[in-house]
């Protein structure tokens, strides 16, 4: 239970520790892989109201919300204005 799992851009398994051991989601970096651990209530509620709206039991989701993280964007930002492209 220490262990999380997600699926790289490539398609590969990539494993995690997280702190939290209660249901949670991330925030991923999409260049660095860092990973932030998020509770959100209000997904929450969302999730259940629209299994019950559509009649569904035993409810399970997995979200990642993906982006790039402060140092990420500064590095993106620097490499497009030097010419390079960025990862």
């Amino acid at each position: 239970g220490e262990l999380d799992s997600v699926k790289g851009i490539e398609g590969e398994t990539l494993y995690r520790h997280c702190r939290v051991k209660d249901h949670h989601h991330h925030l991923l970096c999409r260049r660095c892989g860092t990973a932030i651990e998020l509770e959100a209530p209000a997904l929450e509620d969302w999730a259940l109201a629209m299994g019950k709206q559509h009649g569904f039991s035993e409810l399970e989701h997995v979200v990642e919300v993906t982006g790039y993280c402060p140092d990420c964007t500064l590095a993106r930002r620097e490499e497009e204005s030097h010419g390079g492209t960025a990862r």
